[in-house]
């Protein structure tokens, strides 16, 4: 019975055996099959797999863009239309501002909590050293544009009655003044969307009227109070050993998820660098006339934006850095196309901290905590421009005299660190400069109409000046920071606790470093 019953299961495995394995070689060969499939990708797995793929197709939705608003341009395209093609860029917009502010606050605090108190005080010289230079350098190009190929000797176009930026009588000293209020934030929820702004209000005196000071508000991120509070936080938690441990973790997986948010939005950037052009092009009122009456002008800005943003970052990159310049400026392509679709180096921020961290290898404790301070202050775009643009409407009026030449020089260097959060804000500078002056605004309507075009030059010397700011501040500091002298972020074997920001606080509460998280994935983004 044993026996039969052994043969009947025997007939049975036997049975179910042949067609299993009939499926298993079916199974096997498909497996194989498929593997033969991934090792020969497609051209379009092989295109996207490349680095450059986003910049390539990022630089042709910015021949669309221009293509379809100069369509819209010509035709006359109606609001209603021009609503709908700016919309996708829009969109992209509002995505990546909002991971521009949680990315800045998690960023500096692991970056300072990784850095010792003198640490700290050296990275903080040697970026603002840069900026400080940077902007001067910025203010002199622009200012020895204007008196070379004076733009304004031969009279303006007419003004196309664009209405002007309001500056509500604000003065130079007032913008000084806020200025240092904004690195005191007295609130520091409120400092995500408004800073602190001077304001006139008119006030009635008996039978005279006038303006009295108040201090207010304006809508806006105040980038530089959160700097300043971000980094206290981290050199605070530093210190204080295991018990910060959690909230540490907290900022860095944070950095690390906001980062990798972002990298799927940027892949957005070819179409909204589209939508954006085709709809800032389309809506333009008189295109021709703009770009004719400022000829000058415009020729003026584009060179020193080129002298600032190539000439003089190649230059800077060369001296210290003895590498090929090239390499740096295509390199960084990719965050400075994001600023001019933008036309903003905030909005590029992201993009910038991925070609420090990963193309340059800046170790991460450095670059985000520079990258946030370089994109509220560093602004030699900016400082370039409003020199340019002031000497010009002076010497539209015949008041482009060495003296106020000179003034104009020192204010735009000194200005562009304290541009207001305001809409036209560069506008704003340039108008309280020549009220100072006591030189009327000239023209300032037509410029107005150029702005579009302006804010997308000026983030090209803008960007470039970010990361390049990072990647300087790491040469100069690395040694110091216990690095070996070379591009790889590897510390030296005297400071292997230094990989992590965590592993500072663990080794000053008696902690195993080993126990951390891996320190590869800080570099990683």
């Amino acid at each position: 019975m044993a026996e039969e019953d052994r043969k009947k299961a025997g007939d049975i495995e036997l049975v179910s055996h042949r067609p299993i394995a009939n499926v298993d070689k079916s199974a096997q060969a498909v497996k194989d099959g498929d593997d033969i499939l991934h090792k020969l990708p497609t051209r379009c797995q092989r295109f996207f797999a490349w680095d450059g793929a986003l910049l390539v197709l990022s630089l042709g939705g910015a021949v669309i863009g221009f293509t379809i608003g100069f369509i819209l341009y010509a035709s006359g395209a109606s609001s209603n239309a021009l609503v709908w093609i700016g919309l996708p860029g829009e969109l992209y917009m509002r995505m990546l501002k909002a991971a521009v502010l949680p990315l800045i606050v998690s960023s500096i605090i692991t970056g300072t909590a990784g850095l010792k108190p003198k640490d700290n005080g050296r990275v903080s010289g040697v970026a603002l050293t840069y900026i400080i230079t940077t902007n001067i350098m910025g203010a002199v190009v622009g200012t020895l544009l204007a008196v070379i190929i004076r733009p304004g000797a031969g009279g303006g176009p007419d003004d196309t009655g664009n209405a002007l930026v309001n500056t509500g009588n604000l003065q130079t000293s007032d913008l000084f003044a806020d200025l240092i209020r904004n690195f005191f934030p007295d609130n520091v929820v409120a400092a995500c969307f408004q800073k602190s702004q001077t304001t006139y209000k008119m006030t009635t005196f008996g039978n005279e009227t006038g303006y009295s000071r108040t201090l207010g508000t304006s809508g806006g991120t105040n980038i530089l109070g959160l700097v300043i509070v971000s980094a206290a936080l981290g050199m605070a938690a530093a210190q204080q050993g295991e018990i910060a441990r959690p909230f540490l973790n907290f900022f860095s997986a944070a950095a690390e998820v906001i980062i990798r948010l972002v990298q799927w939005m940027i892949w957005l950037t070819p179409l909204g660098v589209a939508s954006l052009i085709a709809k800032a092009i389309g809506s333009s009122k008189d295109l021709v006339a703009v770009f004719k009456g400022l000829g000058l002008f415009v020729l003026a800005e584009v060179i020193g934006n080129f002298v600032t943003g190539i000439v003089f970052i190649a230059l800077i990159y060369l001296v210290f850095m003895r590498k090929n310049p090239l390499t740096y400026l295509v390199g960084a392509s990719r965050a400075v196309i994001t600023g001019i679709a933008s036309a903003s180096s905030a909005v590029a921020m992201p993009e910038v901290l991925y070609c420090v961290e990963n193309r340059h290898k800046v170790d991460h404790r450095v670059s985000r905590f520079v990258v946030p301070l370089a994109t509220a202050l560093n602004r030699d775009g900016s400082a370039m421009f409003i020199a340019c643009t002031s000497i010009y409407i002076a010497q539209l009026q015949d008041s482009a005299n060495a003296s106020n030449i000179v003034l104009i020089c020192v204010l735009a260097s000194v200005g562009s660190l304290a541009i207001p959060g305001v809409p036209s804000s560069s506008i704003v500078t340039i108008l309280m400069i020549l009220d100072s002056l006591e030189i009327a605004p000239a023209n300032i309507g037509i410029i107005i109409a150029l702005e579009w075009f302006s804010d997308r030059m000026r983030a090209i010397p803008n960007v470039y000046g970010h990361i390049l700011c990072a990647v300087l501040t790491w040469h100069f500091c690395k040694a110091s920071l216990g690095f070996a002298d070379d591009d790889d972020p590897t510390p030296d074997a005297t400071d292997k606790k230094s990989e992590v920001p965590l592993d500072i606080v663990q080794e000053k509460a008696g902690g195993d470093p080993e126990n951390g998280r891996d320190s590869s994935s800080n570099n990683r983004l």
